[in-house]
């Protein structure tokens, strides 16, 4: 089955899944924007919020910060790793004469 004749084959479930997704993004997006609008109104008039605010940023950037990015990349590209490896463990044996037929 080449790949054209699996998106027509199954155009309505992927439009459906894309929909879905993007419906989350959004909502997402709209619920962390709501949470952050509410945090600066309710700090704004605030004078030690603004501090804790400044001192937890200063220094998580200042301290962790390279190291939190290398955790972060070597995580994703670990996860990414174990992913494809499993995906091609389990797809020889469950894919009759490969993908390409």
């Amino acid at each position: 089955m080449s790949f054209r004749d699996y998106v027509s084959s199954r155009r309505e479930q992927l439009w459906i899944e894309t929909w879905t997704h993007a419906s989350a993004v959004l909502q997402s997006v709209v619920i962390a924007t709501l949470i952050g609008v509410v945090v600066a109104v309710a700090t704004y008039r605030s004078a030690l919020a603004p501090r804790i605010a400044i001192g937890t940023t200063a220094r998580v950037d200042g301290e962790n910060a390279i190291n939190a990015a290398w955790a972060g990349t070597s995580g994703v590209v670990l996860l990414a790793l174990l992913f494809d490896a499993g995906h091609a463990l389990l797809g020889r044996p469950t894919v009759s004469r490969g993908i390409r037929g």
